[in-house]
């Protein structure tokens, strides 16, 4: 039966990160809130971590894709293709960057989450004072869920091929190439979480996520209520709780209470018969970077 195997790393995928601060950040003063923007490819389990941060025991701002929403439906959208939703004629590059860097009155932490192929090209308009974290997946878990999704949409009967909703990369190219940019602009290490090491070590990852961010952990960010839609309190952009409702993307993290461990295996491969043609290709492209990334991530 043939295989997928893991592609060994290419050497100009090998990171040389030794030079690159890791200090933790100090507690911040109640005037200067600690902004934080956790980057992550598609299908990472990024939403359902935002709602853990939403738990939080100090008030919280909470960011939901906005670049995403400049992306896909922004008037300078980069998307070569996606659902029939109106515009967001307000989500242009340099607006999104205005609202992240805005000052929120008695707020102690900004938060956003976006995915990282979204600024991909548009570096110029990331926001100055963040620290910058990253969530992976295992490809062939990210891409093979990103292939429901993209084959969910109301009306279409054919298979559609997961490409048509990746960029050229397939994600993790780009998560790749932005975590490269953070560490030589700001000559910084960011954190990165792995989605399967979340689900075993919730309280393990969090912990070690917050302390070396100067964030307050709790227990109260293990759990969290059952929802039916996107928060009313989050900044989320129409067009993206009204996809939510076509598709379900959202769905599964939104009516989640917890992490939940999905695999205790850390499978090498996988037969070349469960998954599409058009999977595997995206898997094969983008092992190489998810495994350099997954050196480099935050262990329980």
């Amino acid at each position: 039966m043939k295989q997928i195997k893991l592609n060994h790393l290419p050497e100009e995928l090998k990171m040389d990160t030794n030079h690159i601060s890791t200090q933790r950040s100090p507690v911040p003063s109640s005037r200067q809130p600690v902004r934080v923007i956790l980057w992550a490819v598609p299908r990472s389990l990024s939403t359902a971590f935002l709602r853990s941060i939403d738990n939080m025991s100090c008030p919280v701002e909470i960011f939901h894709e906005p670049y995403s929403a400049a992306y896909y439906f922004g008037p300078e959208r980069r998307a070569p293709s996606g659902p029939a939703i109106p515009q967001e004629n307000q989500y242009t590059y340099d607006w999104v960057r205005k609202q992240l860097e805005a000052d929120y009155s008695g707020c102690e932490t900004i938060f956003c989450k976006d995915m990282a192929f979204a600024v991909d090209g548009r570096y110029d308009a990331i926001p100055d004072g963040f620290r910058h974290t990253f969530i992976i997946r295992k490809p062939t878990k990210a891409i093979m869920s990103f292939h429901k999704v993209v084959n969910g949409y109301p009306g279409y009967t054919d298979e559609v091929s997961v490409k048509n909703g990746l960029p050229k990369g397939y994600a993790f190219k780009e998560s790749y190439d932005l975590y490269n940019h953070i560490c030589r602009t700001y000559r910084e290490k960011p954190i990165i979480i792995d989605a399967d090491d979340l689900c075993r070590s919730p309280e393990a990852i969090l912990k070690k996520y917050c302390e070396t961010l100067g964030l307050p952990f709790s227990e109260a960010m293990l759990s969290w209520k059952s929802n039916d839609s996107i928060s009313s309190r989050w900044h989320c952009a129409p067009s993206l709780s009204m996809l939510n409702s076509y598709m379900g993307t959202y769905d599964r993290a939104l009516r989640s209470t917890h992490f939940i461990p999905k695999c205790e295996t850390n499978c090498e491969t996988v037969s070349n018969t469960e998954l599409p043609n058009d999977v595997i290709e995206c898997c094969e492209h983008s092992e190489p970077y998810y495994q350099s990334l997954y050196e480099l991530r935050l262990k329980p």
